[in-house]
């Protein structure tokens, strides 16, 4: 039986990959070194470490570095590193550390089998420090406690490990300080050098030409890019299992090109020889995917990527199949793409790139037969039309165009009646989206149009009968709260807020403690509370203050500002919030709320947002006129800056004049917006 050591450390925070790979920086990674038991001992070690303590961050001697790592380089050692250059975020820092190190292992452990037979690896890991001054501004560094962590990346190797086969008697674990262990200061050297060896050592080009060669040696570097393992055998897998089109979606959510055209001749192998009717089954998987990242999982990032890689390389793949079936299946592909393009950029609030894809699925949807089977499709395309003029803030052409679909959609349903032959109740599910969505338009004009409310009201209670599942009648009945609260219906409001989180007859402190315990934040929920709590504090509701009270009881909004993942309506939970605070008399409190909210809003290409952040921008710039907050004349650079780059896309802000005194103007304008 052979034995080896294993000393690893880490680089990077494990959450911030994708930002740091967008500048051109080394993302997170595992590093150290890999060495045969009894042939590294610490005599060894200590010639090359020979102080107390030794820390690659704090070491302004390039020339001493690279002597230690020439050294290393030098020994029968090997190196080892595990890479996230997928720049998957497992939901938080610590959760993606933690499967990097389980996969890296396993990858390593079965590599060594694979050539040994039977192993014993014993794993020595650096205890993980996070530094809090980047996490909440403290300044100091936080040791993550060894036993909660040690417990946790066993179980994590345990699960890898059932996986792929590879028993817990293979491997021990351990972990010690970097601060202490001279083993895992080698370890140390390994990572930092890799991680700067294009910053650090560029001004010597002999030094970072050796340091480039022993990462790129095969036989003295084993590097993982531990996720793009996990994805290929995912795929594997499932072709292995005949899962066709589970195996095109795992593929085509890779960001590495390589691995696509690797596989995608595979793809069409297997293709060649499927029945149409095998093929539409899979094909359908691929639908119901894309439409789970939508609806119930929200990552539209990740949703684009895969969208993305469907067009691009299994598409093409598609229409060269011989078969008759592969045109039709791949012009029904062609344009659910380009639907679900146009879907998530609307959801994005990217007008730009909503109306692109608009036009695409035009000429893809002039493919489709006019037939009863697309009538459904066809209505869920016109209402994508609507809200892009939503997102636009067109809303009375979006109005117009909406009230048309729901023409349609009623003749349609007409149609359907003829169908049944007894008293059985026809719905429409195209008809209730319908109505639902002129409800929120008419919400978004109430404030200049105040006759709206009875049609919305009216609106509303047919979309809320119209809909067959419980599901979509509760997004209603959060389309309702916000109506109500537009309206300066609160207490009606409160009424549908409860009904919509199935409380009725509770109060708020229920419905606190609900939103507070429940394992995952409804995010449209809170919105919907948040609003209602910030409106009816502006109109001098008692209500509220009992709503804002309970809030601040419980951890919902600090791990509402936690947040790394900021999809819409986070920005509206911390827009509201700030007026709440504001308007109660608070507004120093109120200003990391706006900036939070206004932040989000301009980090992504959006018009929408970028609306919605104007809007908040003039509202913070209000408060802080008022109170005489030297921060004011920052913001209303910020503002100006802003208004210049929306550059006359949307005219609702175009008379806008920054020469009032009076701070009610800046915060009555920034009421156009009434999200």
């Amino acid at each position: 039986m052979k034995q080896f050591e294993l000393w690893l450390d880490e680089s990077g925070e494990f959450d911030n990959d994708k930002q740091k790979a967008r500048r051109g920086m080394s993302v997170s990674h595992i590093g150290g070194l890999l060495v045969e038991s009894g042939t590294f001992p610490l005599s060894q070690v200590e010639r090359i470490i020979q102080e107390d303590f030794f820390h690659s961050t704090e070491q302004t001697d390039t020339d001493l570095q690279f002597a230690r790592f020439q050294k290393l380089a030098e020994t029968d050692a090997r190196f080892v590193l595990f890479q996230n250059e997928e720049c998957i975020l497992v939901l938080d820092h610590n959760l993606t550390y933690q499967n990097m190190m389980a996969e890296g292992l396993m990858k390593l452990i079965r590599r060594l089998k694979s050539r040994y037979g039977e192993i014993r690896l014993r794993i020595l890991i650096a205890n993980r420090i996070i530094h809090r001054e980047q996490k909440n501004g403290s300044g100091r560094d936080n040791l993550v406690p060894p036993e909660h962590y040690e417990q946790r990346l066993k179980e994590r190797i345990i699960m890898a490990g059932l996986k792929e086969s590879v028993p817990e008697t293979d491997w021990t674990l351990q972990t010690a300080s970097a601060r202490k262990d001279k083993r895992l200061m080698l370890a140390d050297i390994v990572c930092n050098t890799f991680l700067t060896r294009n910053t650090k050592f560029r001004k010597n080009p002999a030094q970072s030409d050796f340091i480039s060669q022993i990462y790129e040696n095969p036989e003295k570097t084993l590097r993982w890019p531990v996720f793009e393992m996990s994805v290929e055998s995912e795929f594997l897998k499932a072709m292995t299992e005949n899962r066709l089109g589970e195996a095109v979606a795992v593929l085509c959510q890779s960001d590495r090109k390589a691995l696509l055209e690797k596989y995608m001749p595979t793809v069409f192998a297997r293709l060649e020889g499927m029945p149409f009717y095998d093929m539409d089954l899979q094909y359908r998987f691929i639908s119901a995917l894309v439409d789970h990242q939508l609806r119930v999982s929200r990552d539209y990032r990740a949703c684009l990527k895969l969208l993305t890689n469907l067009r691009q390389y299994f598409l093409p793949v598609l229409r060269k199949i011989p078969q008759k079936w592969s045109r039709e299946i791949a012009d029904r592909l062609s344009v659910d793409l380009c639907f679900y393009m146009d879907t998530v950029y609307t959801h994005q609030g990217n007008v730009a790139a909503s109306l692109e894809y608009e036009k695409l699925c035009d000429q893809e949807m002039a493919k489709l037969p006019y037939d009863w089977d697309s009538v459904a499709y066809r209505m869920r395309y016109l209402l994508r039309k609507v809200i892009t003029h939503i997102n636009r803030f067109d809303f009375q052409e979006a109005l117009t165009q909406c009230s048309r679909l729901v023409t349609r959609c009623e003749t349609v349903r007409e149609a359907l009646e003829l169908t049944c032959e007894d008293d059985h109740q026809i719905r429409f599910a195209e008809l209730a989206k319908a109505l639902g969505t002129r409800v929120q338009i008419k919400t978004f004009l109430l404030r200049q149009h105040p006759d709206h409310y009875l049609s919305a009201c009216a609106d509303s209670d047919r979309a809320i009968d119209e809909f067959d599942s419980e599901n979509e009648k509760r997004r209603q009945y959060l389309y309702r709260v916000h109506l109500e609260t537009e309206a300066g219906q609160f207490e009606r409001a409160l009424d549908r807020l409860l009904q919509a989180a199935g409380m009725e007859g509770a109060d708020i402190r229920a419905l606190v403690s609900s939103l507070a315990s429940a394992p995952q934040t409804d995010d449209y929920l809170l919105t919907a509370y948040i609003r209602l709590m910030a409106e009816g504090r502006r109109a001098g509701w008692p209500q509220a203050e009992t709503m804002y009270t309970c809030l601040s009881r419980t951890d919902i909004l600090p791990r509402l500002q936690a947040r790394t993942v900021r999809n819409h309506p986070w920005e509206i939970c911390m827009w509201k919030t700030a007026s709440c605070l504001a308007w109660s008399g608070n507004a120093r409190a109120a200003q990391k709320y706006y900036a939070g909210a206004s932040a989000a809003c301009f980090d992504q290409d959006s018009l929408t947002l970028a609306c919605i952040g104007i809007a908040i921008g003039l509202e913070q710039y209000a408060f802080e006129k008022k109170n005489r907050l030297p921060e004011a004349r920052k913001t209303l650079q910020n503002l100006k800056k802003h208004l210049q780059d929306l550059n006359g896309q949307i005219s609702l802000f175009d008379d806008l004049s920054f020469d009032s005194d009076d701070w009610a103007y800046y915060e009555k304008t920034s009421r156009r917006v009434a999200y």
